[in-house]
């Protein structure tokens, strides 16, 4: 909602433009984890009893772009489709 009459409207204004502007030239920044990676630190978690409350961030130590993400994505359908029809 675009209300330029709240200096808090205006404030996320502001940022939802940045951000929509980094989105779509790419260069918005993400991490990826498999699931097999995530599961591996968490589920020890489940059972240990000095984790509760406690606060964790289990994603992957690679940074990409969203150009990158992207590319990543195509290469691998590229190569099950060559992969598919040898």
């Amino acid at each position: 909602m675009r209300n330029p009459f709240w200096q808090y409207s205006r404030a996320k204004i502001a940022c939802e433009d940045v951000l929509v502007a980094a989105f779509r030239e790419h260069t918005s920044l993400w991490v990826l984890t498999h699931t097999d990676d995530f599961a591996r630190a968490f589920v020890p978690l489940l059972g240990d009893v000095r984790a509760i409350g406690e606060p964790f961030h289990i994603t992957s130590d690679s940074v990409l772009t969203w150009r990158q993400v992207v590319d990543a994505d195509i290469d691998a359908a590229f190569e099950r489709l060559v992969l598919a029809h040898r």
